[in-house]
C-alpha cells in the first residue's frame, strides 16, 4: 500500500505542484529531492549518488551522478537488483520533448553471474497507479549490458529518445536497473527533457552539417550556402560557457577542448536565423 501511495502521489503531483523540464545533473544527495527511489528485491540497495572522481571524469562524467548496483563491494556478495529511480513530474509542451541521458556500465563476466540491464519506462496517471504497474508498460529504452568493460575502461554514452507522443500530457521517466547478478554498477548522468522546437528550425538545421557528435576536441559545422555568424554553448545548468564569432563563414571549426566532459546545447547564429543542437563533450 505505502508504494501505491507514494507512486500515486507522483503521479497527480501536478495538482499542486508546477511541472516542468527536467535537468537532473545529480550534483549531490539533494539532487534526488524530487525523485522517487524504490528497492523492490528489499536488499536496502538502491540508486544512489556517487561522488565525482578521476575514475568517472574518464568515462565521461562531469560531476556527481547516479548509480544502482549488482555486487556489494563491502561484502564481496552478488545482488540481485531490482530498483526504480524514478524523476519529479513534469509537464511535456504540445510541441514534444526530447530526453537525453548518459548511461554506461562497469564490468561484466558471464561466468560471474547475469548481465545488468537498465529499461527506460515512460509512467502517466493512466498507466502506473502501483509501482508493480511498471514492468507492463512498454520500454522506451532497453539495454542487457553485456560487454566486458573494466572499470577503467568505461564509457558514458549518450541516448537521445524522442518524448513528442507524450505531447501535452504530465508523466514521470523512470530507470529501472534489473535481471543483473553479481556485476558491479551501471550509471546515469545529465538526465535532460528539453522542448523540441520543430518548425522553427527544424528546415535551418537541416542545411547545416555538425560533426564529430560525441566530440572530444573540436565540432565541425558546415552549411553549403548559409553564413554562420556565432556559435555559442551552454551547459545543462543553463550557463552559457562558450561563445564564439564567426565572420560569416559557411564552415567554421570550434575548440571545445576547455569544456568539461558533459553534454551541452550549441546554438548555431546565422545570417538566416539559429538553431540549437545538443553536442556531447567527451
Amino acid at each position: 500500500m505505502k508504494r501505491k501511495l507514494l507512486l500515486g502521489a507522483l503521479l497527480m503531483g501536478a495538482l499542486t505542484t508546477n511541472a516542468q523540464i527536467l535537468n537532473g545533473t545529480f550534483e549531490d544527495e539533494a539532487a534526488l529531492q524530487g525523485w522517487s527511489v524504490y528497492d523492490i528485491d528489499g536488499d536496502q540497495r538502491a540508486w544512489g549518488v556517487f561522488e565525482a572522481g578521476e575514475l568517472s571524469d574518464s568515462w565521461g562524467l562531469e560531476g556527481n551522478y547516479a548509480g544502482s548496483e549488482s555486487w556489494d563491494f563491502l561484502t564481496g556478495e552478488g545482488l540481485t537488483p531490482d530498483n526504480y529511480l524514478i524523476s519529479p513530474l513534469i509537464q511535456i509542451p504540445e510541441s514534444g520533448a526530447t530526453l537525453n541521458f548518459l548511461k554506461g556500465h562497469t564490468y561484466y563476466d558471464a561466468e560471474d553471474g547475469a548481465a545488468d540491464q537498465l529499461s527506460v519506462y515512460i509512467l502517466t496517471a493512466d498507466n502506473a497507479q502501483d509501482v508493480t504497474d511498471i514492468p507492463n508498460i512498454p520500454t522506451i529504452y532497453h539495454e542487457v549490458f553485456d560487454t566486458p568493460v573494466p572499470n577503467s575502461q568505461a564509457v558514458a554514452v549518450l541516448e537521445t529518445l524522442d518524448l513528442s507522443d507524450y505531447a501535452g500530457q504530465e508523466i514521470a521517466i523512470a530507470f529501472r536497473h534489473h535481471e543483473g547478478y553479481n556485476q558491479d554498477m551501471i550509471f546515469i548522468d545529465s538526465v535532460i527533457v528539453t522542448e523540441n522546437t520543430a518548425g522553427r528550425n527544424d528546415a535551418l538545421a537541416k542545411q547545416f552539417k555538425i560533426f564529430p557528435n560525441p566530440a572530444t576536441s573540436v565540432v565541425n559545422i558546415a552549411s553549403p550556402n548559409v553564413a554562420i555568424n556565432e556559435v555559442s554553448f551552454t551547459d545543462v545548468n543553463g550557463r552559457v560557457v562558450k561563445t564564439e564569432k564567426v565572420n560569416a563563414l559557411t564552415d567554421a571549426t570550434v575548440n571545445i577542448t576547455g569544456l568539461s566532459a558533459g553534454i551541452y546545447f550549441m546554438k548555431v547564429s546565422s545570417d538566416k536565423g539559429s538553431f540549437v543542437k545538443e553536442v556531447v563533450k567527451n
